[in-house]
């Protein structure tokens, strides 16, 4: 089952884990704002509770996922339902110190500062279509 928009592009991987429930990503926000535009934010958030195609990175459907919850926060006081997604409860202090070494490696461009705006959003896996 295909519904024709791309939610997500994640890993092979990270596809598996999506299968088996409730994943929270996060990216900064002037990432998402330079990829999709200046108003792709709050489209998506707009978005929540629509069904979308999850993708690999080559750009192959491998399911859908609903999106339940985007917001944006910040690397210095992340919102509550970041934390929790990440399975940090609400430990700041080590969110920050297991996601500063990734971000730095995989967006070069940001550099990490309390102020720094993160946009995250939560999708639930569907079923597959029998």
């Amino acid at each position: 089952m295909s519904v024709g928009k791309i939610g997500l592009y994640i890993s092979l991987p990270e596809i598996e884990l999506l299968k088996k429930g409730r994943r929270t990503y996060c990216q900064p926000k002037d990432r998402t704002e330079r990829i999709g535009g200046a108003d792709s934010i709050q489209k998506r958030i707009d978005s929540i509770g629509q069904i979308f195609d999850v993708a690999d990175m080559e750009g192959n459907i491998h399911g859908c996922a609903r999106l339940v919850d985007a917001f944006v926060t910040t690397y210095g006081n992340p919102d509550s339902r970041l934390l929790e997604g990440y399975g940090f409860r609400q430990d700041t202090q080590k969110f920050q110190q297991a996601y500063r070494a990734f971000w730095e490696k995989t967006f070069t461009e940001v550099t990490l500062e309390d102020k720094t705006e993160l946009f995250a959003f939560t999708y639930e896996s569907l079923p597959e279509a029998t």
